[in-house]
């Protein structure tokens, strides 16, 4: 049996939360908690932020972060999404997430997991302005994706900042969507850079990890600095209980890949990972498989929950981190032999890896990666 490390069973948690959050639904006319018009924001300002920024006197010390609000939250959009396909099992059909307004021709950055396989989007307005939207590009390298809406004028956009000068400690905003055209604003401070590793295959070297909490129906919103530049995209979070909250930095796609994105739908100067389509964790003497997505490449060559992955063409591995290093190094295509402990028995398995945006290839993609 294998023994799975209580770091893997708080990932597990915290990706249930955040599978939660996504397929939260609108509440029924008797809950009362969606209004017909307006703005509702929740502000929830930390002391931490008082005098952050010179403030008059007798000014409201809170002044900078207000006026932060008051620029960049006409650019953050609700997004309702209606999903087909082999994301349908993992994320639910119907999904609600944020996302912001980036570029002067309507593209608008959000997370993945909120867009995948989608087949319709919504999009709304603070102002209750709604129109439909098209899939730009789907990223699962960095977990960030981009939709389209036709430009209007007087359209908010907010102004793309970078992470990489962001220090301990710095005041940040993280606004989300609650759903139409109800808002949340929440501060905190930036508290760490770590790596972030999900069991999906996913991998970041650097996220930005900030105590300002995310709200159900945040998750692909925009964290910003006290000028209102998008620093990141929120995401994840460790635990409602450590307020361990986590930011995509936009960094991964701004410049000339943010061009490339829409240009093509995907990075094209940035090689695709070859992706098996497992859920894994790590445990004592190798890699378990929690769960193998059905139709994926890993199902298709045999691969089982509850085996143990030891090793990865040739390479024994003691760690998930192991298991993404040396799979990484291949080529989409190319065969990847597996070694696996299945109860008593170690076997062979060959998985060739695909490109995982084909797989959850979107009915409104706009350009086929």
């Amino acid at each position: 049996m294998m023994r799975v490390s209580s770091r893997a069973r708080g990932e597990r948690s915290a990706h249930a939360a955040h599978l939660h959050r996504l397929r939260l639904r609108r509440p029924g006319r008797s809950e009362g908690l969606w209004p017909r018009r307006g703005v509702a924001v929740v502000l929830a300002l930390s002391a931490v932020l008082v005098g952050c920024a010179a403030t008059p006197r007798g000014g409201d010390p809170n002044q900078a972060i207000m006026d932060t609000v008051a620029r960049v939250l006409p650019a953050v959009v609700d997004l309702e999404a209606f999903a087909t396909g082999p994301a349908v099992r993992i994320l639910g059909r119907e999904r609600r997430g944020t996302g912001v307004v980036v570029t002067d021709a309507g593209h608008i950055l959000t997370a993945s997991q909120v867009v995948m396989g989608a087949e319709k989007l919504n999009v709304t307005f603070s102002d209750g302005r709604r129109v439909s939207a098209r899939l730009t590009a789907l990223d699962p390298e960095s977990g960030l994706a981009i939709v389209h809406i036709p430009p209007f004028t007087g359209m908010a956009v907010a102004p793309i900042g970078s992470s990489a000068g962001l220090r301990l400690g710095q005041a940040c905003v993280a606004l989300g969507s609650q759903g139409g055209e109800l808002r949340s604003v929440t501060t905190g401070v930036v508290s760490a850079f770590p790596p972030f590793e999900g069991y999906w295959e996913y991998r970041l070297d650097r996220v930005i990890q900030t105590d300002a909490a995310i709200h159900p129906g945040s998750s692909g919103g925009p964290l910003v600095d006290v000028q209102g530049r998008v620093v990141g995209i929120l995401s994840f979070n460790q635990s409602e209980l450590q307020r361990a909250h986590f930011a995509i930095p936009v960094d991964l796609v701004a410049g000339g890949t943010m061009d490339e994105l829409v240009r093509h739908g995907r990075v094209q100067s940035r090689a695709a990972r070859p992706w098996l389509g497992t859920y894994t964790v790590s445990v004592d003497g190798g890699v378990g498989v929690v769960a193998v997505l059905p139709g994926s490449p890993a199902e298709r060559a045999g691969l089982q929950q509850r085996d143990l992955i030891l090793q990865i063409n040739g390479v024994p591995v003691d760690s998930r981190g192991d298991f993404y290093q040396v799979l990484w190094k291949g080529r989409v295509g190319d065969p990847v032999e597996l070694i696996v402990r299945r109860e008593e028995e170690s076997l062979s398995v060959t998985v060739r890896g695909e490109d995982r945006r084909r797989f959850y290839l979107s009915p409104l993609q706009e350009t086929r990666p």
